[in-house]
């Protein structure tokens, strides 16, 4: 569960609601102000091997082997202004590329940011830049299943993009709904609670994918 900006409080709630019906393993790896190219190294370099204890060649002999890994990233690239919502995108899908290429069989959820919004605080990502990384992820994923097409390389069939829980957080006109996202960024506990049930039919049926493969 790789996302940048998850509190342990916050994502140790949302867990427990997700694995409610059925038990859920759930491991975050967040960190605060993470950018794609921050994530890209750390997985390039094995920390997801820390969630379940192996390496990339181990998964198949695992007890609890690494099935699934949602991730959501990117909106500190627009805060930081470091890349274009277009440039964000494509390093979302470079990311989830990464994973499952490291991970043979691991099924990759690639969320679309959530609402956010820099009406109180202005340094901060505004709703039209995220409502164009969001349309930009399910264009750079199609360009990399034509990729992939041209190479035989297919690793973008274990990457599914999460796209219809972003309404479930704002309001008609893209705003945040401050009820869930009071300071336009952070989920507070109301919303995690309805991010993880929205979120847990995904990693359900990703789960399903992951052991069809087996």
């Amino acid at each position: 569960f790789v996302r940048g900006m998850a509190s342990t409080a916050s994502t140790a709630s949302m867990a427990s609601t997700a694995s409610s019906t059925p038990p859920t393993s759930c491991v975050s790896m967040g960190i605060m102000g993470d950018r794609t190219r921050h994530l890209q190294w750390r997985v390039s370099h094995g920390e997801l091997d820390l969630a379940w204890g192996g390496g990339p060649n181990d998964l198949k002999e695992a007890s609890t082997p690494l099935k699934v890994v949602v991730m959501l990233i990117g909106v500190n690239n627009l805060g930081y202004k470091e890349y274009s919502p277009e440039e964000t995108a494509r390093h979302v899908v470079n990311c989830g590329a990464v994973i499952a290429s490291r991970y043979a069989g691991v099924q990759v959820l690639i969320h679309q940011l959530l609402p956010a919004d820099n009406t109180v605080t202005p340094t901060r990502a505004d709703r039209a830049s995220v409502a164009k990384v969001n349309k930009a992820l399910g264009e750079q994923l199609r360009e990399l299943q034509r990729s992939e097409g041209r190479k035989g390389e297919p690793v973008s069939a274990n990457i599914h993009l999460v796209d219809d829980i972003f309404p479930l957080m704002a309001n008609k006109d893209g705003s945040c709904n401050t009820k869930l996202l009071p300071d336009e960024l952070h989920l507070n506990e109301a919303g995690y609670e309805v991010w993880a049930t929205a979120l847990a039919p995904h990693i359900a049926a990703a789960k399903g994918r992951w052991q069809a493969q087996r």
